[in-house]
């Protein structure tokens, strides 16, 4: 039996109607929050039913690789024409900028460990842009897993427009079934255990890819910082961050949407499971506010 993904659900605008309805109800059903009148709320829900992004959103609780994609590589240099909330969303949302900050800063350190005739791996790879698009790509074996067959389909179309496919292999599968044992020199990971809660599987994963790599190799890897309300040990930094916009986003993710990416862990937590799983010279780089940090780990 296919297991099924962490990240969304995979519905499509084809079955939206009666699923949006139904998120609807739910939230005129559910009334005011403290900080929340259900007028705002439904507001915000039928703005968001008005372009692809929202209604993707509304019915899978996530993003998938395209749209995880589109959101990591928009620039102000290449615009898109986009709805009001939908420009918010990918130009203001503290979430989304340090995304879009976290990207920037794992292809740099990927670029700085792209070595020629060494093996690169991504997991999950989505479109896998954070390799595909390294100079000097056509010099290294490229894997990418993913359990997601329209990225898998999406990333060998760009390791083709590439010309590298002749170097990359691309696997349908759950990172969680890895058997690769010392084979890459660098491994890449974002976005999948922002959508696992369970810190021991996080941890096992972690084992495994420490296992993928060789001696000496580099897990590159990120992690969802919780807000101060959640811990004392948060790493936000609130002075950086516009008030008027967490709350929006707040109203947004978790009272419209109620996104799964809701796996939150703090750098100790994080340091600690990079640790138990064999880890050594872990270094963590921050993004302007400290909401998704990277980490870069080595194997012994």
């Amino acid at each position: 039996m296919k297991n099924s993904m962490l990240s969304h659900a995979g519905r499509t605008d084809a079955d939206h109607g009666a699923v949006l309805l139904a998120e609807r109800r739910r939230i005129e059903t559910r009334g005011d929050l403290d900080d929340a009148p259900v007028g705002e709320l439904l507001s915000l829900f039928d703005q968001l039913c008005e372009f692809p992004l929202g209604r993707f959103l509304i019915l899978n609780k996530g993003l998938d690789a395209f749209w995880t994609n589109e959101l990591v590589t928009w620039t102000p240099e290449h615009p898109r024409e986009l709805h009001p909330l939908e420009r918010i969303l990918f130009t203001q949302l503290p979430a989304t900028l340090a995304t879009r900050e976290r990207y920037g800063i794992f292809c740099r350190e990927l670029q700085k460990r792209l070595m020629p005739g060494g093996a690169m791996a991504s997991v999950p790879c989505g479109l896998m842009t954070d390799l595909l698009n390294l100079a000097g790509a056509k010099n290294v074996r490229l894997v990418g897993i993913d359990m997601d067959e329209a990225a898998l389909a999406q990333a060998r179309a760009l390791a083709e427009q590439k010309g590298v496919l002749a170097n990359t292999t691309l696997i349908e599968g759950d990172a969680w079934q890895m058997t690769f044992t010392e084979e890459f020199d660098v491994l890449t990971s974002n976005g999948l255990t922002i959508y696992e809660s369970s810190d021991e599987r996080v941890t096992e994963l972690y084992a495994l890819f420490y296992r993928a790599l060789k001696k000496g190799g580099t897990l590159v890897t990120s992690f969802m910082t919780p807000p101060p309300f959640l811990t004392s040990d948060s790493s936000w930094k609130m002075e950086r961050l516009d008030p008027a916009l967490l709350r929006l986003q707040k109203c947004l993710f978790m009272q419209v949407i109620g996104t799964k990416w809701n796996a939150l862990r703090t750098e100790k937590t994080t340091l600690q499971q990079l640790t138990q799983a064999g880890f050594r010279n872990i270094r963590v780089i921050n993004d302007h506010a400290g909401l998704f940090p990277t980490v870069l780990a080595e194997k012994g």
